[in-house]
């Protein structure tokens, strides 16, 4: 049976990954409508890639950060 600490790693996992599913989707979505708005196409739809890109960066970078800080070092032996 799972436990609760299992639990919060689960929660803390799901919640990174829509992190990252969001920081692609808004910004995109935000492009496509100032496209429409400004009738630019496909300008806003690129520049709201990029940013989405930019955002999967930082996010992935937080997520190895936080992995790395959560792994046992060979020392730490129990």
């Amino acid at each position: 049976m799972p436990t609760k600490q299992s639990y919060n790693s689960y929660l803390k996992y799901t919640g990174i990954g829509i992190e990252i599913a969001l920081s692609v989707v808004i910004p995109l979505f935000l492009g496509i409508y100032a496209d429409s708005y400004f009738d630019s196409s496909p300008w806003g739809l690129l520049i709201g890639l990029v940013f989405g890109l930019l955002g999967i960066g930082v996010n992935l970078y937080k997520v190895v950060i936080l992995v790395n800080k959560n792994q046992k070092k060979p020392s730490d032996k129990v």
